[in-house]
């Protein structure tokens, strides 16, 4: 049995596309389909799966997340290919980088994740997760899309953050038990693949398979609004390490990140309100 998952509301609701060619490739087999946002709880589909069943799965970055949280406790032991129909893209444009393939298969990339703990709940995610100006950017995002105003990208919004909405307060961060204090911290953002915001590469050192199986906190921190707003562009092209007074990048294992005011935080794009701490372990 092929189970297609898709979210309708994805690649700002035009993911009907997809759906033809994912049909068109499957031909007279038989498929199951569900509309993702019928269903509060992906578990309600997952425990019919069976090991010789296949799932597909269209959708963004939000409907993978999703995903890997609702099946946390299920043992998936199907092929899960992922078509990416969202607007950032971001886990494919990490794994497949020269665009080479429509679908890619995930069963490795699902199994083992970082978690992290936000207001005592447990999650875990595939990109990254991360408050200050990249939550505050994925809120306003949002409020837009709500608004329908579909061509409010990430980068216009996190420059607009910079210049006039956003305030950056004092952090606290604590890397495997060795803590650094910031007064003026714009964002914290704790990755485990390199790119966010639809293809800002935020991390551009960090690897999903790395040998020390560690993540990377992003800390921008100390610079004027003026001064970010213009090395902003270094940062989407991934080429902020040589900023030193302004940046610093932390690897570890057990990462703990505390603002001095609660803020919005955003999870593979996904927002959470009024976060002022948040714990990462990946082991």
């Amino acid at each position: 049995m092929n189970y297609l998952l898709f979210n309708p509301k994805a690649k700002n609701a035009k993911t009907a596309e997809d759906l033809a060619m994912i049909h068109k490739a499957l031909q007279s087999q038989q498929i199951r389909e569900y509309n993702l946002t019928d269903y509060e709880d992906y578990k309600d589909i997952l425990k019919n799966v069976k090991p010789d069943d296949t799932i597909y799965l269209v959708g963004g970055d939000g409907t993978l997340n999703r995903f890997i949280n609702d099946m946390n406790t299920l043992a998936i032991a199907c092929e899960v290919y992922f078509y990416s129909a969202g607007t950032g893209n971001d886990f494919k444009r990490d794994v497949d980088p020269e665009n080479r393939v429509n679908r890619i298969k995930i069963n490795k990339y699902i199994q083992k994740l970082p978690t992290v703990i936000i207001n005592d709940k447990k999650y875990r995610f595939i990109n990254g997760v991360g408050f200050g100006l990249d939550g505050y950017t994925c809120e306003n995002i949002d409020i837009a899309r709500q608004k329908n105003i579909i061509k409010n990208k990430y980068t216009k919004q996190a420059v607009t953050g910079v210049l006039f909405g956003y305030k950056p307060c004092s952090a606290k961060v604590t890397i495997d038990g060795v803590t650094k204090e910031y007064k003026k911290a714009w964002c914290a953002s704790t990755m485990f693949g390199k790119y966010y915001g639809g293809g800002i590469c935020v991390a551009p050192r960090q690897s999903r398979f790395n040998s020390n199986h560690t993540v990377t906190c992003v800390v921008l921190h100390s610079s004027s609004r003026l001064m970010l707003a213009a090395r902003f562009s270094s940062i989407i092209k991934g080429k902020h390490a040589k900023y030193t007074k302004m940046v610093d990048f932390h690897t570890g294992h057990n990462i703990v990140v505390e603002f001095s005011k609660p803020c919005s935080l955003q999870m593979d794009g996904e927002v959470l309100k009024n976060v002022s701490r948040y714990e990462v372990i990946y082991e």
